[in-house]
C-alpha cells in the first residue's frame, strides 16, 4: 500500500506510542479503513444488495509478537492494557459491547477455523470516529483478523473468511446483531457491489469508478446509538415477518409480484410498517443494481438520482431517520436542511439510522459553503470530508 504523508506522520507517532506502552519497538504495522454505504440501506440482513466504499479515515496498528499465550492491547494515549488469554475464548456477558469482546471473538473464530494464534502486543490509533456510522468496530475486528493472518498463518486466510469471522465476533461476543456489509466492505476495500443472496459466499463486484467532481461529506448529528438496538432489530424482523408469510426465512427469497398481490391479507397479518419496509427492500435492491451500471458507465447524474431516491425511501418507507422518543430529530433536520441548500448532488441517511450520520455528495464548487452551513448547526468537529480509499485492511510495508 502506498502511504500518503498523513499516514506516514501517524505511523511515526504510533511507533513512539508503542515504545512508551511496551518499552520496545514494534515489528509490523497494519492499516484498516472505515467505510461508507453508498446504497443498500438495511438490505444485507435479508440477503439484499449493497454498494459500499472504503474511505481515508482509518485505524493504524503497531504490533510485535510477545512469545506468550496472551494478547496485550493498548489504545491511543491510554497506557492501560486489555489482556486476552488465548486459552479463554468463550464469550463473557460482562464484556458485551466492549473492545475486549471483539478481540476474544476474533481469536475464537480463528482457532475454531483451524488457524494458528499466538501472543502479541498491539497499540492502536484510530482516526475513525466512533458512533459516526463509519464502521469503527468492523475496522477494529478486521485488523486483528489480518494481523493473525499475516503473523501466524502466512497470509493464507481469504478476505471473505476474515469478514465472516469478524462478523461472528460482533454478533456472538460484542452483542450487536449485524449483517456482513461492514466487514466485507472493509476486508475487500475500494468500491464494491455486494449481493448477499448466498450470505457466506456473496457475489462481489469491484468498481474503478470516480466521483472526482464531488465531495463526500458525512454529518454526524446529535444522538447516540447506544439504546437503539431494538429499533435496528425491528427492521430486520419486520422484513422477516413478510418473508415468513410466504414460507421463507428472508425477504430476498420471496417474489415481489406475489408480495404486492398479497397486500390485503398481509396488512391483516403483519401490519403496514412491515409492508412499507419490505417495499423499501425490493426497490432498494433494484436501485443498487442500477447504480452499479451507472458507475460502470460513469453516469454520475443517474447515480446521484438513485442516491436521492434511496434517501427518500429510507425516510418514507424504511422509517429509520427518526424514532418516537427522539425530540432532537437530528437526522431529519440534517436531511431537510441539506435538501434545501444542496444545488447539485445527493443526500441520504447513512448506516443504521435513527441517530447518527447522513451522507451528502456535494459538487466541489459548493462543498465549502455546505460545510460552513452544516458546521454552524452541528459543529465543525462533526463534519467529515472523506475521500475514497482503494485498499482494504492490509499490512503496511
Amino acid at each position: 500500500m502506498m502511504q500518503n504523508s498523513e499516514t506516514i506522520f501517524r505511523l511515526e507517532r504510533l511507533k513512539k506510542k508503542f515504545m512508551i506502552s511496551f518499552e520496545e519497538d514494534a515489528e509490523v504495522f497494519f492499516f484498516s479503513p472505515g467505510r461508507i454505504e453508498l446504497l443498500g440501506n438495511h438490505t444485507d440482513h435479508n440477503l439484499g444488495k449493497v454498494l459500499v466504499m472504503t474511505i481515508n479515515l482509518a485505524l493504524l496498528a503497531a504490533v510485535k509478537k510477545n512469545n506468550s499465550n496472551f494478547i496485550r492491547a493498548s489504545f491511543d494515549q491510554d497506557d492501560e492494557f486489555i489482556v486476552v488469554d488465548l486459552e479463554d475464548t468463550l464469550p463473557k456477558k460482562e464484556e458485551s459491547h466492549q473492545s475486549i469482546a471483539l478481540i476474544r471473538g476474533v481469536v475464537s473464530g480463528m482457532k475454531n477455523n483451524g488457524y494458528d494464534v499466538s501472543g502479541f502486543d498491539i497499540k492502536i490509533e484510530s482516526a475513525i470516529p466512533q458512533g459516526a456510522g463509519i464502521s469503527s468496530s468492523a475496522a477494529f475486528e478486521l485488523v486483528f483478523c489480518e494481523l493473525i493472518n499475516q503473523l501466524f498463518n502466512e497470509g493464507r486466510i481469504s478476505k471473505l473468511e476474515k469478514a465472516i469471522i469478524a462478523q461472528k465476533a460482533e454478533i456472538d461476543y460484542f452483542g450487536k446483531p449485524c449483517g456482513l456489509l461492514d466487514q466485507v466492505g472493509i476486508s475487500f476495500g475500494g468500491i464494491n457491489h455486494i449481493d448477499f443472496y448466498t450470505p457466506h459466499h456473496p457475489m462481489i463486484t469491484n468498481l474503478a469508478a470516480s466521483l472526482d467532481e464531488y465531495s463526500l461529506i458525512l454529518i454526524n448529528t446529535p444522538g447516540s446509538h447506544a439504546n437503539l438496538t431494538s429499533y435496528y432489530s425491528e427492521i430486520k424482523s419486520d422484513m422477516q415477518k413478510v418473508a415468513s408469510y410466504f414460507g421463507h426465512d428472508y425477504l430476498r427469497e420471496g417474489n415481489e409480484n406475489e408480495f404486492y398481490r398479497a397486500l390485503p391479507e398481509l396488512l391483516k397479518v403483519v401490519g403496514g410498517r412491515a409492508i412499507l419496509r419490505s417495499m423499501h427492500f425490493f426497490e432498494e435492491n433494484k436501485r443498487v443494481d442500477k447504480a452499479l451500471i451507472a458507475l460502470q458507465n460513469q453516469d454520475i447524474e443517474l447515480f446521484l438520482r438513485l442516491v436521492n431516491e434511496s434517501g427518500q425511501s429510507s425516510y418514507d418507507l424504511l422509517q429509520n431517520c427518526y424514532y418516537p422518543e427522539d425530540k432532537e430529530q437530528g437526522l431529519s433536520l440534517a436531511l431537510t436542511i441539506t435538501k434545501k441548500i444542496l444545488r447539485r448532488g445527493a443526500v441520504r441517511v447513512h448506516g443504521g439510522g435513527f441517530a447518527g450520520t447522513i451522507l451528502a455528495i456535494v459538487h466541489q464548487d459548493d462543498a465549502n459553503d455546505y460545510i460552513s452551513k452544516m458546521s454552524s448547526l452541528f459543529g465543525a468537529s462533526n463534519i467529515y470530508r472523506v475521500t475514497p480509499n482503494f485498499t482494504g485492511t492490509t499490512i503496511l510495508d
